[in-house]
Order: structure tokens, then C-alpha cells, then sequence
């Protein structure tokens, strides 16, 4: 039943869609479905009833009849169900891969203006506004609408955690320790007016140092 329970388990969890099922599901529940059907399905049993003995009969006979259907039915639809999990994993494969590249790109750019403009400092806190999915610069396959959404490499959530994110894919990246601006003082200053009025990366004025912290607009706060 364990399989069984680990489809249905997915059907109901919260924003398990479609595609989720299809990447993870099959590859549980298939395993079990042969043992349906390949068991025994005679009525066996001794018995001096007459009435029995006929029914058994009757049962054996359809049961052999349909058996062949029944095989080769599901036989087929595993056949599709297994080819459409191993199509969504390759999608979800490909858009992360091309994401992860796409996100390393727009930090690569980003750091250089940075560096040209004199903005790296330890004497300087930053503020990262938006995710690299929202940047002009995120190039992906026409695919990435039917990834899942744990394959979408640049796709983090905003807010705090976009600092806490931009933080580490610099440091992974690039190699650069930044000090960034967290917690409500990030809340405050991502969504200020002036951060509203700036355009977007790799537009001038996208960057912009006031007060001692660096504002790096990749997209919109919310």
C-alpha cells in the first residue's frame, strides 16, 4: 500500500499540480499496479454445492476473456503514464540547468558593473531588489511554464529571503561576502519610493548608492 499511499498523498498536498505528479508519482505507484493483475483470479475451492460449481465456472470463463484486455489495457496506460513522467522530469531537468546558467549570468553582470562603478566596499550595505526571474536578462527555453516549481532555478521568494538568496549566489558565484541589508530594514527599503522609481537592471540607474547602501534593482519587490 505504500506506493498506493505516496500517489495519494501528492494528489492532495497543497500545490501539488499536475506536473508534480507526473515527475514524482508514477515512479511509485507503477511498481504496484502489475500486482493486481497478475495474481491468481480463478475461484479455487472444494465444495459439493452445484450452484457453486457453476458459478466458478462462469467466473473462470469471463475472467479469462478479459484477463487478456485487462493486461494489455494497463500494460498501455503505464506505458503513457511512464513516458509523461520521464518527459516532465526532462523538462524540470533542462529549465534548471538553463535557469542556473541564466542566474549565474545576470550575477556575473551585475558584480562587474558594481566593480566599475567603485560600489564594492566593505564600508557599504546592499540592497537586491527582485528575483534573477524577473531581470530582462533571464533567458530560458519557451518550457519553463510547464516546470515545476522546484526546477526553477532564480525563482526564490521575495523579501527577506531575496537578500538572504542574492547573498549566497554571490558568495557561491563570484566569491564576494556582501553585507546585505535583512530583516524589516530590507522590507522597508526594497519597497521605499525610490526604489520604485528606479528602472531595472541592466538599465542606468539601476544601481545607485545612497547613504552609505548599495541599491541593485533586478525587478520589483512584490
Amino acid at each position: 500500500m505504500y506506493p498506493a499511499a505516496a500517489l495519494s498523498v501528492l494528489m492532495i498536498a497543497t500545490n501539488a499540480e499536475f506536473a508534480l505528479q507526473m515527475a514524482c508519482g508514477p515512479a511509485l505507484f507503477l511498481a504496484a499496479l502489475p500486482c493486481l493483475f497478475y495474481g491468481e483470479n480463478d475461484l479455487k475451492g472444494e465444495t459439493d454445492e452445484e450452484g457453486s460449481r457453476d458459478f466458478r465456472r462462469k467466473w473462470n470463463r469471463i475472467s479469462q476473456k478479459s484477463r487478456w484486455f485487462l493486461d494489455w489495457g494497463f500494460f498501455l496506460l503505464m506505458t503513457v503514464i511512464l513516458y509523461g513522467s520521464i518527459y516532465q522530469v526532462v523538462i524540470d531537468q533542462n529549465i534548471m540547468y538553463e535557469g542556473k546558467i541564466a542566474t549565474e549570468n545576470i550575477t556575473d553582470m551585475i558584480v562587474d558593473q558594481l566593480l566599475q562603478e567603485d560600489l564594492v566596499s566593505d564600508e557599504y550595505r546592499y540592497v537586491f531588489v527582485g528575483t534573477p526571474v524577473s531581470s530582462m536578462q533571464y533567458f530560458v527555453d519557451t518550457n519553463y511554464s510547464y516546470a515545476n516549481h522546484y526546477a526553477l532555478y532564480g525563482a526564490w521568494y521575495l523579501g527577506n529571503n531575496s537578500a538572504k538568496s542574492w547573498k549566497g549566489v554571490i558568495r557561491n558565484i563570484k566569491g564576494m561576502n556582501l553585507n546585505m541589508v535583512t530583516g524589516p530594514e530590507y522590507d522597508a527599503l526594497s519597497v521605499s519610493k525610490m526604489v520604485e522609481s528606479m528602472p531595472q537592471f541592466p538599465k542606468p540607474g539601476s544601481i545607485l548608492l545612497d547613504n552609505d547602501i548599495v541599491y541593485v534593482k533586478v525587478g520589483n519587490a512584490n
